[in-house]
């Protein structure tokens, strides 16, 4: 094994023994000396011999030496022994030469000796120039009481001379002229210490040789010459192979005894602290014990010389002494286990941490004030060393995709979401990196998101994110919808809810998991006790019955911060009994905050009244029968005067329900689609809205697909009616898809062609209703007419390869289409062979295609364009005040401009201009849009003067129409 003497070492072991920059022993002597400066003959007089000998023996055996009361002559003797004795001298012999070879003199040049000297010095090992800067300021005060100690710089130069700078034991012995060199150059060291030591070289012995964060100490041995040479080959050749990665990539290691609680023995040991865990070896180099991080319990190092360690696992406990000199030994252990489990465990609580006790106090604190854990929210608040280390606890091998993912995309972005498929893309779950993952998170604090959403991980990995939920903190929404979990796995994850005190789950989404009323018993509860801050609860096709529905709906009735808390109520496919419908509507008459009421499938068992329900806003009745239901579900929707979004499709909701629906709430969103209707019934309902657009002027969204009936009584008076309302209609999005019974053919065209007049409609989706290549020619035409239409879906349409050849026809016409879906469908059924084989149009629809989908894509381009130009306008056009004798109205600077600068303008415009109503200035926005094209473009050929003269609206001059097209000439010209 290797040697533990203290004496005899170089420099950097001594220094390395104790983590100091100055070895301890000189420390300890110099301690002493400064007490005792003035007695003559220090270092002169010699010690007593036998007790020099015997403190060397017991500093050599690792023991801590306390020299208070000891005679000073032997503290100096032993000084100059261990100086004596170094492996390599304070000054190493290949520097001899260089300092020998300044040959210092008097009455040379001294700053050239100086600068001679500080540069050898600054080429010296960094323990090295600490010790001698050290040893300097203390022979330094040995020489300022030279009046009474008789040891002037001379004096101590003699001294110390031959031990500090001598030749290899090797080489020659050394002649006088070299001894008196080597004086010269200690008494130079002594007189002009502050003018070749820095301030920083003065003080550095203060600090520690080697801090555990330290990039350089990670990548080699922390070892000393011997150890690195001896014991690495021992241990190397008895390890396992797989473990060598785990061993040596960043560890600290040192030989201590071990005491052997069977024997009562001390037993000499090798102990290595990786990266995640403990090793112990025995003198052969036997792996004995392995010991994770997490498997600590307690550590307990009351003095310098014992480190008890004891494993919560089987609960063994380990007490190691130091071989070699005390304190390093063991403190340094303790740095570095409590800098690495820090930074593998950072969001940890204290109370789920090892006790660890250190004594006395005050070497605690100098311990603590030492360690320096780094920013807590680096990689991802520590998770990519949690994962390293969970894995290596579960005898997994992260996968280092996953560390790359981590840190470089999530940490990088500031995500604090995590979504499994992003990081394990893996066909087979729960897997290992799964299981990894998620307990990682038992100890993470970045992250407040978990989405798991269509992985198959079943029960068996709800009980791993039960086991995480038991400790975590930090994540506020918890999504784990279709994940093929039951009973168990969801009875689990209600236990952890009530056991962690500190969750704080706001946003939780279990649906499409099977949750039985046993589940919901204990869910329920974990909801109203544990759950208390919940603003989003999802429960979407869970399955549970008319007791579970009672459950959940009397625990959100039952806790009053539910009130004022929970935002969404997502519940489908379950059955509402007479009592959980009294819960319901209790809890939606008294909440404060709800704005989402999805009960899709859910058929209430009555619509009661609500005399609260302002907050409600978006609602989904959907797949729920209410058509005998009309009169209490008017009834209902009175009670939600702010409702802006409906679903009621699929439903059978009568027409009458409809129109009340109307009359009472100012609708954004309305989907009726897949209620089937007579002719006569949609006939009254799109009366209804052309007479009254007055109330509907908020309707932005409408979608009506599949419900005309196949019945035919009035088709085509229902058609012109549904037509009327949408030439002029306030609608943004209209969707009038076809399908099954609900399919229009031809009776699609009347309504395409309706949007020639509508100026609102941005999002148009006719999908499968087989049309034809009539519907293709109508589009063609439309787009030629219509500047407003965005976006189109119409595939399913049966669109031959001459529709689409019209179609491009106007498209190319046409510069705001920026997106189509590609008509999938249709295509595919142009591209089935015929009987004579592929036919010319089935080889050129492709590049047809290809032709459509680059002008979409340059119409989207110049949109993009043209709306960045728009935000920079809108953001320099200030509004400003202009006074009537009236009243004030407030203007932009467009309106205020064509008003000033009427006589400029066109014969035409200047009349319209005069017949501006006060409502139309109060709604200038609309101005634009209610002229016609060559008014508009007259206009915005002004707007863009005024932009292009870059002067603002109140300095704009007045220009006669040939001074402006000269203007717009020279401009052309400049640009």
């Amino acid at each position: 094994m290797a040697s533990t003497k203290i004496f005899g070492t170089t420099i950097h072991d001594a220094c390395l023994k104790v983590n100091l920059m100055v070895p301890q022993i000189l420390v300890d002597c110099v301690n002493i000396i400064d007490r005792y400066l003035d007695v003559e003959g220090l270092f002169r007089v010699p010690g007593p011999q036998t007790e020099i000998e015997h403190s060397q023996e017991r500093y050599d055996r690792g023991f801590t030496i306390e020299l208070d009361g000891v005679e000073v002559h032997h503290v100096c003797g032993l000084l100059k022994l261990y100086l004596r004795l170094l492996k390599e001298p304070l000054i190493p012999p290949k520097y001899y030469d260089d300092f020998i070879g300044l040959s210092i003199d008097e009455d040379g040049p001294q700053d050239e000796y100086i600068e001679s000297i500080s540069n050898l010095v600054n080429s010296l090992p960094l323990p090295n120039i600490s010790t001698m800067a050290y040893l300097l300021q203390f022979l330094i005060r040995v020489s300022d009481h030279s009046s009474k100690n008789k040891m002037d710089p001379k004096n101590i130069a003699t001294v110390f001379g031959p031990t500090v700078l001598r030749r290899s034991e090797e080489e020659d012995s050394v002649s006088l002229s070299e001894m008196s060199a080597a004086n010269k150059i200690i008494n130079f060291l002594l007189d002009r210490y502050d003018d070749i030591f820095t301030k920083e070289q003065g003080i550095i012995w203060k600090h520690s040789l080697l801090d555990p964060e330290e990039e350089k100490l990670r990548k080699r041995f922390v070892m000393t010459e011997a150890e690195n040479s001896e014991i690495t080959p021992i241990i190397i050749e008895n390890l396992d192979p797989k473990q060598h990665s785990t061993v040596w990539t960043h560890f600290i290691l040192r030989r201590m005894n071990l005491f052997n609680e069977r024997t009562r023995k001390l037993e000499e040991k090798i102990l290595i602290i990786g990266e995640y865990r403990f090793f112990v070896f025995a003198r052969g180099g036997r792996l004995e014990h392995s010991w994770h991080f997490l498997d600590l319990k307690e550590i307990i190092s009351l003095e310098r010389t014992s480190l008890i360690i004891v494993f919560s696992e089987d609960q063994t406990t380990l007490t190691f002494n130091p071989v070699s000199y005390g304190s390093f030994d063991i403190d340094a252990l303790l740095e570095w286990i409590y800098i690495k489990y820090e930074q593998s465990f950072i969001g940890k609580p204290d109370d789920q941490k090892h006790q660890l006790h250190i004594g006395p106090e005050k070497r605690k604190e100098r311990i603590l004030a030492k360690l320096h854990i780094g920013d807590p929210a680096d990689s991802c608040g520590g998770m990519v060393s949690t994962y390293k280390s969970v894995s290596d606890w579960m005898g997994y091998k992260p996968k280092s995709s996953i560390s790359w993912h981590l840190y470089n995309i999530l940490y990088h972005n500031n995500v604090k979401e995590l979504n499994i498929v992003e990081l394990v893309r893996e066909t087979n779950y729960p897997n290992e990196s799964f299981e990894s993952l998620i307990y990682s998170l038992s100890f993470n604090t970045w992250f407040d998101t978990l989405i798991i959403d269509n992985v198959d991980i079943g029960n068996e990995g709800f009980f791993m994110i039960a086991e995480m939920m038991k400790y975590n903190s930090t994540i506020h929404t918890l999504q784990l919808s279709y994940t093929n979990a039951s009973k168990k796995g969801v009875i689990a994850l209600a236990e952890a809810f009530q056991e962690n005190p500190l969750i704080s789950i706001t946003d939780l989404n279990l649906s499409g998991n099977a949750i039985d009323d046993t589940a919901m018993t204990l869910l329920s509860k974990s909801i109203q006790f544990s759950l208390t801050g919940l603003t989003n609860l999802n429960f979407t096709d869970c399955q549970f019955g008319k007791r579970g529905a009672a459950l959940l709906f009397n625990a959100l009735k039952s806790n009053q911060s539910f009130n004022g808390s929970i935002q969404s109520l997502k519940l489908s496919n379950a059955r509402i009994d007479q009592q959980a419908n009294e819960y319901l509507f209790a809890f939606i008459s008294s909440t404060t905050v709800l704005s989402e009421l999805l009960l899709p499938g859910s058929p209430p068992y009555a619509y009661l009244p609500i005399y609260n329900g302002s907050s409600i806003r978006k609602v989904d009745f959907s797949k729920t029968k209410l058509s005998s239901k009309s009169t209490e579900l008017a009834g209902f929707f009175i009670g939600l005067d702010n409702l802006e979004e409906l679903n009621v499709s699929k439903t059978g909701l009568y027409v009458e329900a409809l129109i009340n629906i109307f009359s009472s709430n100012p609708l954004i969103s309305l989907d009726i689609s897949d209620n089937t209707y007579r002719d006569e019934d949609i006939i009254e309902l799109f009366n209804y809205c052309s007479e009254n657009l007055n109330q509907l002027t908020s309707l932005k969204l409408l979608n009506i697909s599949r419900i005309f009936s196949h019945r035919r009584t009035n088709r085509e008076t229902a058609v012109e009616s549904v037509s009327r309302f949408i030439e002029s209609s306030y609608i943004n999005d209209l969707k009038i898809a076809g399908g099954g019974k609900g399919t229009m053919r031809a009776d699609i065209v009347p309504i395409a062609w309706s949007l020639m007049k509508n100026r609102t409609i941005t999002h148009f989706d006719i999908s499968d209703n087989e049309g034809g290549d009539d519907v293709a020619v109508c589009i063609m035409k439309v787009l030629q007419r219509n500047k407003y239409l965005h976006n189109l879906s119409w595939d399913g349409n049966n669109i031959s390869y001459d529709g689409y050849l019209s179609f491009n026809i106007g498209l190319q016409r046409n510069s705001t289409l920026t997106n189509m879906p590609t008509p999938i469908k249709d295509i595919t059924n142009l591209n089935r062979p015929t009987d004579a084989g592929y036919t010319h149009q089935q080889f050129s629809i492709h590049s047809l295609m290809d032709k459509i989908q680059r002008k979409i894509n340059e119409n989207a381009i110049e949109t993009n364009k043209d709306k960045q130009v728009g935000k920079r306008k809108k953001n320099s056009r200030k509004k400003i005040k202009v006074a009537s004798p009236r009243r004030t109205h407030s203007f932009s600077p467009k309106l205020k401009r064509r008003r000033q600068r009427s006589h400029s303008k066109p014969a035409n415009v200047r009349k319209r201009d005069n017949k501006i109503s006060e409502s139309e200035e109060n709604e200038h926005s609309n101005i634009d849009t209610d002229a016609s094209e060559s008014e508009r473009s007259e206009l915005d050929r002004l707007d863009n003067l005024a932009d292009a003269l870059e002067v603002t609206y109140e300095n704009l001059p007045v220009f006669s129409e040939n001074e402006t097209e000269l203007l717009y000439r020279t401009k052309d010209s400049k640009n």
